[in-house]
This record gives structure tokens, C-alpha cells and sequence, in this order.
């Protein structure tokens, strides 16, 4: 699941998130960066010939890999930002579920059970390098956990 599948859970949930908003801006200005650092490095790289020493292609490569790191880094922020979020919002829907009456509130229980179902699958599988964070494994419980409640309160509706 990448950023973009991550916002449009959001709007499933009702929360729309703009381009340019402070959750995004760090993201975006580090890809602006980034892109301009690639260009540089493209034009130096080829002008490359025999002679260069293998010293300096080993300081090339240190520097793209530390261009990737940041990249890297920069999206598992926006990422756990978007994550925590999501969290809060299912949080929210599950706590709201005791309250609401069942005609009102079943297609919405559903598109929220998907929404946690996909997380879920996509979260747990697809990222190694957020595998590491323990906030990261403490907010896929959460989301699962609202997402039990949030079955059994759907279960609730359908038999009454």
C-alpha cells in the first residue's frame, strides 16, 4: 500500500487530505531536493571515463545511497503519519458504533471494515522497511483490533 492507496482510505473514511498540506509538504520537499541532486549527479556521472578511480565511484554510490535513504525515510514518515490517522479516524468509528442506530450506520461499518481489511493485508505484507518500527506494529494492532469490534458491531446490526 503505498501513499496514494493510503489517502484514498482516508477519503473513504471522510478525511480528505490536500496536496500541499503540512502532512505532505516534508515528503514533497524532499522529493524536489532529491530530483535536483539526481540531475547533478546524472551530468557528473556522465561525464565519467576510465580514469576515474574506483575511490571516487565508491563515494558516487555512498552519496546515491544516501539520496535513497532520505527518500526512504521521508516516506515512512508520511507514512506512519498517514497510518496514525487512519487509526484515530477507525478508533473513532468504533467507538461511535455503540451509539448509532443499525439503518444508519451498516454501509458505513462496512466500507470502514474493508478499509481495515486492506490495510491490514497490504500493511502486513509490503513493507520491510516500516517492519522495524514497533509504533508501526502497535498501530496495525489497533487498526485490527477496531476492525474485530468494528465486525462484531456489524454482525449485531445484521441479526437485529
Amino acid at each position: 500500500m503505498d501513499i496514494k492507496e493510503l489517502i484514498d482510505c482516508l477519503g473513504h473514511l471522510g478525511v480528505q487530505v490536500q496536496k500541499n498540506s503540512t502532512i505532505h509538504r516534508p515528503f514533497l520537499n524532499t522529493l524536489e531536493e532529491t530530483s535536483a541532486k539526481i540531475q547533478k549527479l546524472h551530468q557528473t556521472l556522465s561525464s565519467l571515463n576510465d580514469s576515474t578511480s574506483s575511490a571516487e565511484i565508491q563515494c558516487y554510490e555512498r552519496y546515491i545511497s544516501s539520496i535513497s535513504n532520505k527518500i526512504i525515510n521521508e516516506n515512512t514518515i508520511l507514512v506512519m503519519k498517514l497510518l496514525q490517522i487512519l487509526q484515530q479516524k477507525i478508533k473513532l468509528y468504533a467507538k461511535k458504533s455503540y451509539s448509532n442506530t443499525p439503518e444508519n450506520h451498516h454501509e458505513k461499518l462496512v466500507k470502514i471494515i474493508h478499509v481495515c481489511k486492506r490495510i491490514e493485508n497490504d500493511m502486513s505484507k509490503k513493507k520491510p522497511y516500516l517492519s522495524m518500527d514497533q509504533e508501526f506494529w502497535r498501530i496495525l494492532y489497533r487498526i485490527i483490533k477496531y476492525e474485530q469490534i468494528l465486525r462484531a458491531r456489524c454482525l449485531l446490526y445484521n441479526n437485529v
